[in-house]
């Protein structure tokens, strides 16, 4: 098929967008989507700082008023939010006051959980499970929602075996 914009070259690159609850498709070729402002080719059109601070809702650069830099590899918090690359295993803790709210916000949780094998033994699944009734309690008892926290400690106590529930 020929690139309905320009009608010279090949239309390989298929575009879908919604606009307004408008559903758009189409097909041009890799000039005219960059030239549209889409990438094609690999090429990425935009920044991984804006992208990152896009996640943390505000500007990266301007959060950091003054330059922490890593007293092992040099690598600056800066030179992290232009490449998103650490410099060595010393940054993560070094910029561990940044890093953190960033993966909290990407990933949804600072802690690795992955995923359970269909096949794993159930007291692996009620430990999980424990875990985190047990962080749900913590939030709910600094959000001062007791009526919550009672409830969760009941269903701990309960897995748990203690059947003493008060």
């Amino acid at each position: 098929m020929i690139c309905p914009r320009c009608l010279k070259k090949n239309a390989s690159v298929h575009i879908s967008r919604n606009i307004n609850g408008n559903k758009e498709e189409f097909n041009v070729c890799e000039d005219c989507a960059k030239e549209m402002g889409f990438f094609g080719g690999g090429d990425l059109l935009f920044n991984i700082s804006d992208f990152m601070s896009g996640f943390l809702g505000k500007g990266i650069s301007p959060s950091l008023s003054e330059e922490k830099i890593c007293p092992s590899c040099g690598m600056s918090i800066n030179e992290f939010a232009k490449t998103s690359k650490l410099g060595c295993s010393k940054c993560y803790d070094f910029f561990d006051s940044f890093l953190e709210p960033l993966m909290k916000r990407i990933h949804g949780n600072t802690r690795h959980v992955g995923k359970l094998p269909v096949n794993v033994d159930e007291s692996l699944k009620k430990e999980r499970t424990l875990s985190s009734l047990k962080e749900e309690l913590k939030a709910a008892v600094a959000r001062e929602d007791y009526e919550k926290a009672a409830s969760l400690r009941d269903k701990i106590r309960q897995m748990e075996g203690d059947n003493n529930v008060v």
